[in-house]
């Protein structure tokens, strides 16, 4: 009860302050509620005041859009992976009273958002590794096997203060995803030729960062260029008769331009 101030002289009490009612509680969302505080017998030594109430428990779920361009998915689009990203961003946000210090009550918002990213792509086959011409009449398989994984993490957090008309936002996260490929280069076997090949291997990231800036989601992103590297040798009665490197560009690098996009309001 700070909204009493009980003042003496001199000091101190003869008789002991109670107050009515002890308990403060309502069923609305706010309700005004007269306490009297007492130190004796007679009214003149009642003091009173009215309390605005606001019931906490009292409040609308509010729902909250928030869009985010799906930069990852874009990049995997490049090597033919199509659609293969799910991302979901699951808002929380609630509406209550505020009591503006006695003077009225508005609404107010409080919430947050959290980004899910769920990447379903593999095993698939990219064809047509080039192999140089004298290589190629032997090979029956120049296919690389592609997987792809990715995760998110990041949340954002918002807040309309009714008493005060302003609107806070804060967070930031990252999409990201990594693709790996690898593969073997198969042949056809004559009586004498044997062709033999180590791994192909390449693997990359994609990334896309997110940040708040004033009342704007700020997005980001980049992803570096996919290059698969591998030998081929040709091996004729255990001797080796003809080498070739294999360096083989799937996707370039990209940087992509900063995106802003309006936060909602809260208000």
């Amino acid at each position: 009860l700070n909204d009493f101030h009980l003042l003496t002289f001199p000091g101190g009490y003869e008789n002991t302050v109670s107050f009515v009612p002890q308990t403060l509680w309502t069923l609305f969302q706010t309700q005004d509620v007269t306490v009297t505080g007492s130190c004796g017998e007679g009214d003149l030594n009642n003091a009173t005041t009215t309390l605005l109430v606001v019931n906490s428990d009292q409040q609308r779920e509010v729902s909250i859009t928030l869009e985010i361009p799906n930069f990852v998915n874009d990049a995997l689009k490049m090597i033919g992976v199509g659609d293969a990203t799910d991302l979901r961003v699951n808002t929380h946000f609630a509406q209550f009273a505020e009591c503006c210090r006695g003077e009225s009550v508005n609404a107010s918002t409080k919430g947050s958002a959290g980004i899910a990213l769920h990447v379903d792509a593999g095993p698939f086959t990219i064809m047509g590794i080039p192999m140089p011409p004298k290589f190629k009449r032997y090979v029956t398989l120049d296919a690389l096997a592609v997987t792809v994984s990715g995760n998110a993490s990041g949340s954002f957090h918002g807040g309309y203060a009714g008493c005060l008309d302003v609107t806070h936002w804060h967070g930031s996260g990252q999409l990201s995803a990594k693709i790996d490929a690898g593969g073997e280069v198969s042949a056809r076997f004559p009586e004498d030729v044997v062709m033999l090949s180590s791994s192909l291997k390449g693997s990359t990231g994609v990334s896309e960062e997110i940040s708040v800036k004033s009342s704007e989601l700020v997005f980001s992103g980049k992803w570096d260029g996919l290059i698969v590297v591998g030998d081929v040798e040709m091996v004729v009665f255990g001797n080796t008769i003809m080498s070739w490197k294999i360096i083989h560009q799937i996707m370039e690098d990209k940087a992509i331009k900063e995106i802003k996009v309006n936060l909602p309001s809260l208000k």
